[in-house]
């Protein structure tokens, strides 16, 4: 049997700091182990590895056609490696990397680390790279951050895209400033009616697919458009919006089965404001259990502007 190999992976864009980040953790105490390690460098930045910083590393400069489990894993089993750091090449899409990693390889930690001077314009003409570098991570580093600066326009990238991973600052001394920032849904949890605004649909839809339990029994209203076919029956039908989370080619329609009385007769494309209760239950359209609403009021309503009736986290 192939013995496991922790691999740690740090992505962001070019002078980021992912080198620097990278030689203290080489350094640190808590990863200063003495472990056989090697460290793929996918990019080459301005700032290069300390020798004193190397204590039982090997650095490989790679390209991306080393992009395979066998090449990979042929690096690991010639020099004997227990860990492997890896800084990513901030232009390519993790998930590449993610596909073809050998089977004995762990991924003890993805950190992404971004630079506050720049990671912003980087969102508005790169969303598609920014949101791979977010998704994957387990920690986001804001780098070169200002003491005082205000911190919500970098939560809100983070947290429009993932809500399970740590967000953390450095300022200018070094200093490490944790993010402690709550997020107050855009809708009343606790009102008799839950009012889902039309453009909160997507944050509706990920809280409740979450958090399923939490939602059983109360009332929710919205506005939906339906699908239908035979095999749903007379008294259901599939109810959601459209939802795109990076860029319009992920967009997807997110749904939730409703049930009626079937009084009622449901096509595709429909637009209805429902409201309904949420229960909890096995249903053959999720394979198991899911949020099944009971259908309470159905009211015909126009279809959105064209700009809004795709919905987004951001």
């Amino acid at each position: 049997m192939q013995h496991e190999v922790g691999v740690y992976i740090f992505c962001g864009f070019l002078d980021a700091g992912k080198t620097s980040f990278i030689s203290k953790a080489l350094a640190s105490d808590e990863l200063d182990t003495g472990e056989n390690t090697a460290l793929f460098v996918f990019e080459d930045g301005e700032e290069e590895y300390e020798e004193a910083l190397l204590k039982n590393t090997d650095v490989f400069h790679l390209e991306k056609t080393v992009f395979s489990a066998e090449k990979l894993s042929k690096i690991e089993t010639d020099g004997n490696y227990t860990r492997i750091f890896i800084e990513y090449n901030g232009m390519w899409e993790l998930g590449d990397f993610l596909d073809v990693i050998p089977e004995n390889w762990v991924i003890c930690q993805i950190m992404t680390i971004f630079d506050c001077k720049t990671v912003l314009m980087f969102n508005a003409n790169m969303r598609q790279l920014v949101f791979d570098k977010i998704q994957y991570a387990d920690l986001i580093v804001f780098n070169r951050y200002k003491s005082g600066e205000d911190k919500m326009p970098y939560h809100k990238l983070v947290r429009g895209i993932s809500r399970n991973n740590d967000i953390i600052y450095e300022n200018e001394r070094k200093e490490i400033e944790r993010d402690d920032i709550e997020d107050p849904l855009p809708f009343d949890v606790d009102a008799p009616i839950i009012e889902i605004g039309d453009r909160d649909y997507a944050y509706f839809y990920r809280e409740l697919t979450e958090n399923m339990r939490a939602y059983h029994g109360k009332t929710v209203r919205f506005l939906c458009v339906t699908a239908y076919d035979r095999t749903l029956g007379k008294s259901a039908v599939v109810v959601g919006r459209h939802i795109m989370t990076c860029c319009e080619a992920d967009t997807k329609y997110c749904a939730l089965v409703c049930e009626h009385n079937g009084s009622r007769v449901f096509s595709t494309g429909e637009w209805y404001r429902i409201t309904a209760k949420v229960c909890v239950t096995k249903h053959k359209v999720y394979g198991g259990e899911g949020p099944v609403l009971l259908g309470l009021k159905f009211e015909k309503a126009p279809s959105p502007p064209q700009d809004e009736i795709i919905t987004t986290f951001y």
